[in-house]
């Protein structure tokens, strides 16, 4: 948003302002992951300690698996938690403010035929990134053995339990979408021109997700993601496109198996079929959300009846 009637300092200082909220709920919902992650940690020591004695701390086989693998088991039940947290957090600070939460991070109602459209961006674009990711695995596979490790291990153990997938697929983009698109994008607009705003928000989302490839998979997320809130004015419009995306990753996932090893014929089809879903749902969702360009007579002017002529 740019103002000419402000001095430099004027700006400098809401720049300022923008880039600290924004870190601010980004550390609101970054932190409280960490806190919640340090206290599971913690627990599974005392249990550990409570059954072995305090010579399992010793014990550098246990700190690197066992703790590890049981440490991934409870993951799906740490995300629930610090989700629901970050929410109840962010309620907390809008009520502190006295503002409305609903009008704050944008709850509000959309048309009901744009659930489609935004289930097929969400669904659309889910497939072009991991089919695309697929067939870069297929035929280059020093790419996939590169990338596997810690992360691969801990989403593969996500996807495979319940709370896991509940946390992925429900309240991940609910709680992601209430911080970045509701708080920090709805800071940062207010605070600096839109399409600066719009990339910010989007590279703090993927610098959120903490890894390269996610990252740039979430920043690409991201725009689309502020772009629709912008045209539709609600972020349970954004919600759902999240929703469709993480539970299209995560049926991909579940599906697939060992997807290095399929055909990338099946993947090249598989990305054609993403491209038109998603380019089907893109032109859907700007025609439901078109803005009405006829002019609007005054309240006064509409409700007036016309009077006959009486001139004599």
């Amino acid at each position: 948003m740019k103002r000419t009637d402000e001095t430099r300092s004027q700006r400098r200082e809401r720049r300022i302002t923008a880039w600290g909220l924004s870190f601010t709920w980004l550390l609101v919902i970054g932190g409280m992951q960490l806190i919640v992650a340090l206290i599971a940690i913690i627990k599974l020591l005392a249990d550990a300690v409570a059954r072995s004695g305090q010579s399992v701390l010793q014990n550098q086989t246990f700190l690197r698996q066992t703790l590890m693998q049981r440490y991934l088991s409870a993951a799906g039940w740490i995300l629930i938690i610090s989700d629901i947290a970050t929410v109840l957090i962010f309620l907390f600070i809008v009520k502190a403010r006295h503002e409305s939460f609903c009008q704050t991070v944008g709850l509000r109602r959309f048309k009901p035929l744009l659930v489609i459209a935004l289930l097929m961006l969400g669904g659309g674009l889910s497939l072009i990134l991991n089919s695309g990711s697929q067939l870069i695995s297929t035929m280059l596979p020093a790419t996939a053995t590169s990338s596997a490790g810690v992360l691969n291990q801990a989403f593969n153990q996500l996807f495979s339990s319940v709370p896991g997938i509940l946390s992925i697929i429900v309240l991940a983009p609910i709680a992601e979408e209430i911080t970045f698109r509701g708080m920090v994008f709805g800071t940062l607009k207010e605070k600096l021109a839109l399409p600066v705003a719009l990339i910010a928000q989007a590279v703090i989302f993927g610098v959120f997700h903490g890894n390269l490839s996610q990252g740039v998979m979430a920043f690409g997320l991201g725009c689309l993601l502020a772009w629709i809130y912008l045209r539709s004015n609600s972020i349970l419009c954004t919600m759902l496109v999240h929703f469709a995306f993480n539970g299209t990753s995560v049926l991909i996932s579940l599906l697939t198996g060992n997807a290095s090893a399929s055909s990338p014929w099946l993947w090249m089809a598989l990305l054609v079929v993403a491209v038109a879903l998603f380019i089907g749902g893109l032109l859907w969702q700007i025609h439901l959300t078109k803005k009405d360009s006829s002019p609007i007579l005054p309240e006064q002017e509409r409700l007036q009846p016309s009077s006959p002529d009486v001139s004599a």
